[in-house]
């Protein structure tokens, strides 16, 4: 991934409320970067795309799955407070 794309990659997540203090970045940011690079891999989450980013971060494929679900489920939450917030 070029230094531009990787600076974007990173202000997404930045954007979507996943910031690089969290545990599970560097998981979340790996999946992305594959995603980005071998998009046909999505099609099979539990054979092929957890247990690559699982190998590229020196754990298991549940620790990835987990690292993103719970990522998300904390971006999702943070959106939410956002949105009240602006409207109270």
């Amino acid at each position: 991934m070029t230094e531009p794309m990787e600076r974007e990659l990173e202000e997404l997540l930045y954007q979507m409320g996943i910031y690089l203090v969290q545990s599970g970045y560097g998981i979340v940011a790996e999946a992305a970067r594959l995603a980005v690079e071998e998009p046909g891999r999505l099609k099979s989450l539990m054979q092929e795309f957890y247990p690559e980013v699982g190998a590229r971060c020196n754990c298991a494929w549940s620790c990835v799955e987990r690292s993103i679900r719970g990522t998300a489920t904390r971006a999702q939450a943070a959106a939410i407070l956002m949105r009240y917030s602006k409207l109270a």
